[in-house]
């Protein structure tokens, strides 16, 4: 149904922005460079920010209130 069409276009959404190169990436930089806090935050900041991306591809398409309901069951 509509929750499983959300799910998909929030998956949709990583593949088409290549968000797995951009974790890729920050993930190489804190692994990298463990003496270098910065990498590590932003490692972590981008992994929320692909996140919110994704789900705003999903939200665009199939609401907010059903993307929510769908990426949390």
């Amino acid at each position: 149904g509509r929750k499983l069409d959300a799910v998909l276009a929030h998956e949709l959404g990583h593949a088409h922005a290549r968000h797995d190169w951009l974790l890729y990436c920050s993930g190489a930089l804190a692994r990298g460079f463990p003496q270098v806090p910065v990498f590590a935050a932003f490692r972590d900041e981008m992994h929320r920010l692909v996140e919110l991306a994704a789900d705003d591809v999903a939200s665009r398409r199939f609401g907010r209130m059903t993307t929510a309901l769908a990426l949390v069951e």
